[in-house]
């Protein structure tokens, strides 16, 4: 049995709140660390509200002013919880509030250090793996970190007939885009390529 059975039976039995939270603090826990030791210390475009937030975050320094990323990815999130609160139900935003708080006190609690040391291709590699294994146990846990995922989830009720990362593929592709004009086109091009 591989673990995404024994995850998916677990989810099926009277355990199920307590593995979604182990779920969404480990994803969100590796989502984090992506940003803060791989993406943003090498100035790449990832997607989601982390990668937005880089985005914000080089674009304010250049003007001076200091905007931590954990910060605006908080803010961001403020009008999906309001939007998803009608469109998806309590329980789903009760969930999503954890992954959006977690995923922020993860961004303010893990260091800005940048363990890839200017490598791209460790980065992008590596950065990718975190980003792809967090978001897919958030999603395991049938809750998003908010941001993009449940940007995505949203959009999903009205396009049933596309997936729910198929739809995070197109947001997030759409905020590298975005990046290609802040960051640069390099950074965007292999930003592709770790949300691939």
């Amino acid at each position: 049995m591989s673990i995404i059975q024994k995850i998916v039976k677990i989810q099926n039995s009277k355990h199920k709140r307590l593995l979604d939270i182990v779920l969404i603090l480990i994803g969100t826990f590796l989502l984090a660390t992506s940003v803060n030791m791989i993406y943003d210390p090498m100035k790449l475009v990832m997607g989601g509200f982390g990668g937005l937030s880089i985005i914000v975050k080089d674009v304010a320094g250049r003007y001076g002013v200091i905007i931590p990323v954990w910060l605006t990815n908080a803010l961001l999130n403020i009008p999906l919880f309001i939007i998803a609160f009608f469109l998806l139900g309590k329980e789903f935003v009760a969930k999503t509030f954890l992954g959006a708080v977690s995923f922020a006190l993860w961004l303010y609690i893990i260091p800005g250090v940048d363990i890839c040391k200017g490598d791209y291709l460790l980065a992008i590699v590596f950065g990718g793996l975190l980003e792809g294994f967090g978001i897919g146990s958030i999603l395991l846990s049938n809750s998003t970190s908010g941001g993009t995922d449940m940007v995505s989830a949203v959009l999903h009720k009205f396009l049933k007939h596309y997936s729910v990362p198929n739809i995070l593929l197109f947001v997030d592709g759409l905020i590298v885009i975005l990046g290609a004009f802040t960051l640069g086109l390099r950074n965007a091009m292999y930003g592709v390529i770790a949300i691939y």
